[in-house]
C-alpha cells in the first residue's frame, strides 16, 4: 500500500513536471519580485516612509538570494533603504505565507518564483494561490540548470547516468533541492522522459545539495549553472549537460541537453507566471522603480 501510494504520489508530479514546463518553456526567469496588496491601500503621498523588505524564499546563498542582494543594493541606493531577509522552508510556502497575511502596506515583498503556481497545483490546501500577489518586477532572466556529478564520479554523460539507472533501480541518489521547485521538476521531467527510476534525497534547498554533491554524498543533482560554475571550472565537479538549447557562457565547453537524445533537449529554468492588475497608482509606482534600478544592474 505504501508503495501504491509513493508510486502515485510520483506519477502526479511528473504530470505536473511535463505540463508545466510545457506552458512556461519560454517565459523564463531566476526570480520575480511580487508584492502582496491586502484591502487597505498604502498611501501614495507618504510611501515609502521606512525601509521595506525583500523576502527571499529560499536559503542564504541561492541564486534568487544572490540577485536580491543585487537588487537591493541598487534599490537602496536610489530609492529606498531595502533589507533582504532570507525565510526558507516548504519550497516558498513559508514565505509565501507569511507576506499573504501581513497587511498591504506595501513594505514587504516576494522574492518570487515558479513556485508560486507549482505549490498549489501540488498542495491544494495552500491558502492562496499566485493571484494572491501582484507583480510589479521581473529581476532578470534566469540562468538555466545543469546537471552535475561529483569530481570523481564515474558518470560522463547524462546517457551513462541512465544506462545505470536502468540496471539498479531505486538505487541511485539524487539531490532533490525543494520539492515543486524549478530543480525538482525538471529532475522528475528528466527521469520520466528517459524512463529511469532513481532514490530521491530531498533538501530544503539548493545551497545545502551544493557540498552533497562535492562530498559525493549524492550522486547527481540539477543546480542553477550561477551556483555551480566556480566548482565546475575549479574541477571539484563534473557538468553532465546544461538544460537549455544553446551552451551557457558561463560553462561554454559543457553540452546542452539537445546533443543528449537521451533527455530529448529538455529545459529547465525558473518559469514565472502572469498575475491579476490591481491599484493602478501605486502599482504604476513601484513598476517605475524597478524599471530604473535594473537600467543600473
Amino acid at each position: 500500500m505504501i508503495h501504491r501510494t509513493q508510486d502515485a504520489i510520483v506519477s502526479k508530479t511528473r504530470t505536473i513536471a511535463r505540463r508545466s514546463w510545457t506552458w512556461h518553456a519560454t517565459r523564463i526567469a531566476i526570480a520575480c519580485i511580487w508584492i502582496l496588496l491586502g484591502p487597505a491601500m498604502v498611501s501614495a503621498q507618504n510611501y515609502p516612509s521606512r525601509p521595506v523588505r525583500l523576502l527571499v524564499p529560499y536559503p542564504a546563498g541561492g541564486a534568487a538570494d544572490l540577485m536580491a542582494r543585487v537588487i537591493a543594493e541598487k534599490m537602496s541606493a536610489t530609492w529606498t533603504p531595502v533589507i533582504v531577509e532570507p525565510k526558507a522552508g516548504a519550497n516558498g510556502n513559508i514565505a509565501a505565507d507569511y507576506v499573504f497575511r501581513l497587511p498591504g502596506d506595501g513594505y514587504t515583498f516576494l522574492v518570487a518564483s515558479g513556485f508560486l503556481t507549482v505549490n498549489p497545483l501540488m498542495q491544494p490546501g495552500l491558502k492562496w494561490t499566485h493571484r494572491s500577489f501582484v507583480p510589479v518586477g521581473l529581476i532578470g532572466g534566469g540562468p538555466p540548470n545543469v546537471f552535475v556529478v561529483p569530481a570523481g564520479s564515474p558518470f560522463g554523460s547524462l546517457k551513462e547516468v541512465v544506462n545505470d539507472a536502468k540496471s539498479r533501480p531505486r538505487q541511485l541518489n539524487v539531490g532533490t533541492p525543494s520539492l515543486g521547485s524549478s530543480n525538482h521538476l525538471g529532475l522528475e521531467l528528466f527521469y520520466s522522459v528517459s524512463g529511469i527510476d532513481i532514490f530521491s534525497v530531498p533538501y530544503t534547498g539548493a545551497p545545502p545539495v551544493v557540498p552533497a554533491v562535492l562530498r559525493g554524498d549524492v550522486a547527481m543533482s540539477l543546480l542553477s549553472v550561477a551556483m555551480v560554475a566556480p566548482h565546475v571550472r575549479g574541477e571539484k565537479m563534473k557538468a553532465l549537460a546544461v538544460s537549455s538549447p544553446r551552451r551557457s557562457a558561463v560553462l561554454p565547453d559543457v553540452p546542452t541537453t539537445l546533443t543528449e537524445p537521451v533527455v530529448r533537449g529538455i529545459r529547465s529554468r525558473v518559469p514565472w507566471p502572469l498575475l491579476p492588475q490591481v491599484d493602478p497608482v501605486l502599482r504604476h509606482r513601484l513598476i517605475r522603480v524597478f524599471v530604473l534600478v535594473l537600467r543600473l544592474v
